[in-house]
Formats: C-alpha cells, structure tokens, sequence
C-alpha cells in the first residue's frame, strides 16, 4: 500500500512539474509582419503616358518633351511622398501599397513665379488601393499645366503705336512679364488657384 502511496505521489509531484514547466516557457513572437490583407498593389509597367502638347499658332509652341524624363511621383492621402522615379523607370513589378488612396503625379518639372518658354506639362490621377487587388493604370495623359500668355495687337491699333515706347505687363499677384516690341514668347504663370485672373497693364 505503502508503495502504491509512493508511486501516485512521484506521478502527482511529476505532473506539476510538468505544468509548472509549461506555465514558465518562454513564447519567443516572430518579428512583425505587414498584414497582408491591409495591402495591396498598384502596377504602373504597363502604363502608357502621353504629351498632349499646345498646338495654337499664336506665339511660339511648346516644346517636345521626352516622357521618359518626366517625373512619377506617388503620394498618400495625407500628400506625403511614398514613391517618387523616372517614368523610364518605373517598376515593373506590381508595387505594395497599404490599403487607401492615393495621388499618381506625373509632371514634366515644377511650375514657379513666371517665366518664358517654360510650359510644363503633367497629370494626376486618384488611385484607390483595396486589400489583395492589383490596380492597373494603363494610360495617362499629360495636359499643359501652368497659363501660356502671349500678346498679339491688332492690324489696325498696331499703326498707331510707337513699338519702341510701348509695352504690357502682364501680371498675376506678384509674378509679372513683361512683353516688349511686339514681343513674340510665350509667358507661362503658375496658377495660384482654381480660377486666376490675370492683370494687364498697357
């Protein structure tokens, strides 16, 4: 009897200790890993950009640009960069994005002040990231994006002025050009706002 005492009570005794074991065990986490279900992809090898260029025959017109040089930009919903390259190089490969929205730029330089012969043509487009899908984007086209102003005088007022004492500046807020001697360049002004409105003073 004695013995069988002996025998439940190093069979009791063993499996606390097991258990006190199990309770000590240290669980060591893996690293955090993205949540694959809150990501998803945007792919841009695919996507074909285009210049649609000013074609007007007053002033001179714009000038060709290489789309390979323009610049991708892609930022979140809070308008902070998380992509930027060349469109030459953009990824081939599907890029990873957590889920939201975001602002596809592609623009051929930055607008600033006024300045001559500077068009600056670009796009932007909206993209929605949802978990697990792939966004394509296969076309975009870039539209001229800062004011192209050029001066032209009529047949009949033209002969009554003295072109060497006679000019116009052009003016928005404090950027301004000013367009001497039948002055032939195209102006570019970068917009301050929806809708601008250009001063002119003659």
């Amino acid at each position: 009897m004695k013995t069988i005492a002996k025998m439940l009570y190093v069979a009791v005794a063993a499996a606390l200790t097991l258990s006190a074991c199990h309770k000590d065990k240290v669980v060591y986490n893996e690293p955090d890993k993205p949540a694959t279900e809150n990501v998803g992809y945007l792919l841009l090898g695919d996507m074909q950009a285009s210049v649609m260029e000013d074609t007007e025959n007053i002033g001179t017109r714009a000038e060709a640009y290489d789309i390979n040089e323009f610049d991708v930009t892609i930022t979140n919903s809070a308008g902070e960069l998380v992509q930027s390259f060349k469109y030459k190089d953009r990824p081939t490969e599907p890029i990873s994005l957590p889920v939201g929205v975001y602002q596809l730029n592609v623009s051929s330089g930055t607008m600033s002040g006024a300045e001559w012969e500077t068009p600056v043509y670009g796009a932007t487009k909206e993209v929605k990231i949802l978990s697990k899908v792939t966004e394509h984007i296969e076309t975009i086209v870039c539209k001229l994006q800062n004011i192209k102003v050029t001066v032209e005088y009529a047949a009949d007022l033209a002969e009554l002025l003295d072109f060497t004492q006679t000019n116009m500046v052009v003016a928005l807020e404090e950027s301004q050009l000013t367009y001497e001697n039948k002055e032939a360049r195209a102006g570019y002004f970068a917009p301050i706002a929806e809708t601008n409105t250009l001063k002119l003073t003659f």
